[in-house]
């Protein structure tokens, strides 16, 4: 009868320290041998053993190669995320992973949809995936995340979220890794994008003959005495004026979304940097609506000796979100 064997391989250890986390990993390798009956022993195959994937995909505790993990983990596109011209996480991330949705809210500018993975999990409790970026968890508005600055996505859709962050990982978790400086002489990079938008499906207003006739009819239908040609004393005095107001015309104006992003990133082999800046008008399609950006971030890493790293990560928004609400000021006045 064939025995089965583990033998142990040197375990290597990784250490590793930088601004904001530091972390320690064991590892404890294993390989299957083949017990014949004579006694002796043989490695496995070639064909038996795991082959060595180039993708890495990051999880909650570090990288792991796509092949090593067990649970549920998606990545979004990078193209995605360079290529499109979207103004938040949010817009990035709708429809790049199955079990992943977005439920846009309003198309205010400056507003974000929500995110649920894997659908709503609580009916009492919040239904918001945690969002963590380069290792530390974000609790801010999903607007003050620049797309431009990230590298990857990865979404952790199962219970192997929980077993890392806990309870806070019980909707899903969503790990954003920022752009990172590299080695070899300073490199520039900016990018502009101008889009326009208005209305799709415009109501067509009704003509002042036309709005008498629809109260007459109305008048008729009801079986009431019509006294006069309209019901307020200001539509009888703008009609016999020749006065009509397109109200929607009045309210709405073509709308258009401005970004201009600047980067410059290098660094040598013990230090390197990557900042960036960008500002973002978005002006809305219904008078008195905008939202203006300005971001600004800075990633640096130095190697202080073969063993230790360490690094800052800062980042400054600032959100302007004025004249929201002044439209329905000046319907009421």
């Amino acid at each position: 009868m064939n025995k089965i064997l583990l033998k142990r391989n040197k375990a290597p250890i990784g250490f590793s320290v930088s601004g904001k986390t530091c972390a320690a990993a064991f590892f404890l390798l294993f390989e299957v041998m083949n017990a014949q009956k004579t006694g002796n022993t043989k490695p496995a195959s070639d064909s038996a053993k795991t082959k060595v994937l180039e993708e890495v995909v990051v999880v909650g505790y570090g990288t792991q190669k796509r092949k090593d993990i067990t649970g549920s983990v998606a990545s979004v596109p990078k193209d995605r995320l360079q290529n499109l011209p979207v103004t938040n996480i949010t817009q990035a991330l709708q429809g790049t992973t199955a079990g992943l949705s977005i439920v846009t809210g309003s198309s205010v500018p400056g507003s974000t949809g929500s995110i649920r993975v894997r659908g709503v999990n609580s009916l009492a409790a919040g239904t918001d995936p945690l969002i963590v970026i380069d290792g530390s968890p974000f609790s801010g508005s999903l607007n003050d995340i620049n797309t431009r600055d990230i590298e990857s996505i990865e979404i952790l859709k199962d219970a192997s979220a929980t077993a890392i962050y806990g309870t806070r990982g019980t909707n899903g978790v969503i790990l954003v890794t920022t752009k990172r400086g590299k080695t070899g002489v300073p490199s520039i990079s900016y990018s502009v994008s101008s889009s326009i938008d208005d209305i799709a499906h415009k109501l067509k207003p009704m003509g002042p003959d036309a709005y008498v006739q629809k109260y007459a009819d109305y008048m008729k239908a009801r079986n009431l005495a019509q006294t006069s040609v309209l019901p307020n004393q200001s539509e009888i005095d703008n009609y016999n004026k020749g006065i009509t107001t397109d109200w929607l015309k009045e309210v709405t104006q073509p709308g258009n979304t401005d970004e201009h992003s600047l980067s410059v990133y290098g660094g040598t082999e013990n230090v390197k940097y990557y900042v960036s800046g960008n500002y973002l008008n978005q002006e809305g399609v219904i008078k008195g609506y905008q939202f203006h950006r300005f971001n600004f971030r800075t990633n640096l890493d130095v190697n202080v000796t073969k063993w230790l790293k360490t690094g800052v990560s800062f980042f400054y928004v600032n959100n302007n979100y004025s004249g929201e609400g002044l439209i329905f000021y000046m319907l009421l006045r």
